[in-house]
């Protein structure tokens, strides 16, 4: 037949065999197609950081790589926008929006997560941010934001706000691969087991799939070993300056092979053998202390010039310095002076100044100290069977580690050069999305095993896969069901108050309607009372045992200010009103 005379890579097939022989050939290609387009899937990591959102992607045939933004930039501010009138708004966009509405941006909101209400640090975050948009969620024993008034109210939790970071960031990603869906994301090293718990559930709340929670350290250590040959064991200190705390870990590195040579190719075994975190250090407060100083020196720039109160009641000149705050410390970090030129600042004056590296580490000692610096350090020494001395490299990681100060204090302790060969920025996301690649057996990565050999009682682990866990997986959803049952309980006794005085109040109607006649100005503030209700019951009828008692107790509250207006609106009839009523 005609099919037998084709040609086949210059050889003309003409037997029953070799038609065969054709045959095999093509279903054996279309099944290594198939398994190629299975593994060329990829896998995303995501950091949502105090100032920034960082993002990467590993898939079979490329090595992690940074997802742009919209904005074509490797990292997003991590803060949110609430408009008056529109959807939320995040990174660039909302840190365009600071300086026209600055009550209405919120940045740093990972500091909120796991934190009770009393806790200094979210104590320090309330002292920069709009106090009439936050209120303490007494239920949950922490704070929330709630934006409009009435049935219109609406409230976010910390946990909602973070899930739309992870939303975003997936987001991102899809940019890349719109297929993609699997991710692994990471937790700060100084976490409590409530801190991570919160981040899980802002995780699950954005319906993410999961395949890993990476330490940060630990990711920062997988950046460092991957393209490393370790013919013998090492032991790596790792250190990272952050924006709230301080922290190192131990970490022994090594690629158990048996016989043969190691090569770059060979499998990772890191052991954590310990890590510890000091929160007395603050890079936030760097930046408060750095504001308040340039304020004080514009007032007394501005003294004799202007009439009116500090610059500190601006809140677009506060923004602008707030920006400002950034660049001196990035401009500090390698000079000696950074100079400051602000046109228009307020009232159509100009604003220049300098700050001196001297006049930094003055404002920022009490965090600068050496005994803050080394805290975590000098505490795993103290308890490593490991000496100073055969540690190989004491790597840096996090924007604050590129302070002069700190530099020195470390290289001081470590007497020898301090190791500063990954990306203080991307290290850890990249590294999270390289064992998220590894995790899910891509051809080119190394298999990764990361042990910790000796846990604290405040962390359940460094880096697990989620899913292949049966009792942490179990730990959590017994935790969910206990909470779930408590929250059920609260919120319909809640419902059955809201209820009992929703009835009391259309029995207070219809005795007024009785007692009061019918004049028109009577008859308006009925049937605004009414429609009142009418909202309430529709509103009500919508809401499920997942309803915080919190909002029932608002809308309560909103439901009495209604009736009260309507009382005193009766009032201005001049008719007899029974005291009862």
């Amino acid at each position: 037949s005609s099919w037998n005379q084709r040609r086949v890579h210059g050889i003309i097939q003409t037997t029953d065999m070799s038609r065969c022989l054709l045959v095999c050939l093509a279903v054996l290609s279309v099944c290594l197609s198939n398994v190629a387009a299975v593994g060329s899937s990829s896998v995303l990591a995501i950091e949502i950081g105090s100032e920034w959102i960082r993002v990467a992607i590993a898939s079979s045939t490329h090595f992690p790589e940074i997802v742009l933004n919209h904005q074509s930039e490797r990292k997003t501010p991590a803060m949110i926008y609430f408009k008056e009138n529109g959807p939320l708004a995040f990174g660039d966009a909302a840190w365009s929006a600071l300086g026209k509405y600055p009550a209405r941006v919120f940045p740093g909101l990972r500091h909120l997560l796991g934190l009770s209400a009393s806790a200094p640090l979210v104590e320090e975050f309330l002292n920069g941010s709009n106090p009439d948009s936050i209120f303490t969620d007494y239920f949950r024993d922490s704070h929330a934001f709630s934006f409009g008034e009435g049935l219109d109210e609406e409230r976010y939790t910390p946990e909602d706000l973070i899930s739309m970071f992870f939303k975003f960031a997936l987001s991102l990603g899809r940019q890349v691969d719109p297929a993609v869906s699997k991710c692994a994301y990471i937790v700060p090293t100084y976490f409590d087991s409530t801190q991570k718990q919160a981040l899980r559930e802002a995780a699950d709340l954005a319906k993410l799939d999961i395949v890993a929670e990476l330490d940060e350290l630990t990711a920062v250590a997988v950046e460092y070993a991957s393209g490393r040959q370790f013919s013998t064991p090492e032991h790596v200190l790792f250190y990272g300056a952050g924006v709230h705390a301080v922290s190192a870990a131990l970490m022994k590195i090594s690629s158990p092979v048996k016989g043969g040579p190691v090569t770059s190719s060979s499998p990772l075994l890191i052991e954590v053998l310990d890590s510890r975190s000091d929160e007395r250090f603050s890079a936030f407060q760097f930046d408060r202390l750095l504001l308040n100083l340039l304020v004080d020196r514009a007032d007394e720039a501005f003294k004799g010039k202007r009439v009116g109160e500090s610059v500190r009641k601006s809140s677009r000149a506060m923004s602008r310095l707030m920006r400002e705050v950034k660049s001196i410390k990035e401009v500090l970090s390698t000079n000696q002076m950074a100079a400051i030129s602000l046109d228009e600042l307020i009232d159509g004056l100009t604003f220049t100044t300098k700050v001196s590296r001297a006049d930094f580490e003055t404002l920022a000692a009490d965090s600068l100290r050496a005994e803050v610096i080394l805290s975590p350090l000098e505490s795993i020494m103290k308890d490593s069977p490991v000496d100073l001395s055969d540690i190989a490299e004491l790597e840096l990681f996090g924007g604050s580690s590129r302070i002069p100060l700190l530099q020195q204090t470390l290289q001081k302790y470590f007497k020898r050069r301090l190791g500063q060969h990954l990306n203080t920025d991307e290290a850890a996301v990249t590294g999270a999305a390289y064992y998220a690649g590894s995790i899910s057996k891509y051809p080119r990565y190394r298999q990764i095993t990361i042990v910790e050999t000796k846990p604290r009682w405040k962390r359940e682990t460094f880096a697990r896969p989620l899913d292949s866990d049966g009792r942490y997986v179990a730990q959590d959803r017994l935790k969910d069901l206990y909470k779930k049952e408590e929250r059920y309980k609260m919120a319909a006794q809640a419902r059955s108050v809201f209820e009992s005085r929703l009835f009391q109040v259309r029995d207070l109607m219809s005795e007024v309607e009785s007692h009061l006649g019918s004049d028109s100005k009577l008859a308006m503030s009925v049937e605004k009372v009414n429609r009142v209700l009418n909202e309430v019951e529709d509103w009500l009828s919508m809401q499920t045992e997942q309803t915080l008692p919190e909002t029932y107790r608002r809308k309560k509250d909103w439901l009495d200010k209604q009736v009260s207006e309507s009382l005193e609106l009766w009032k201005q009839t001049n008719r007899p009103v029974k005291d009862d009523l």
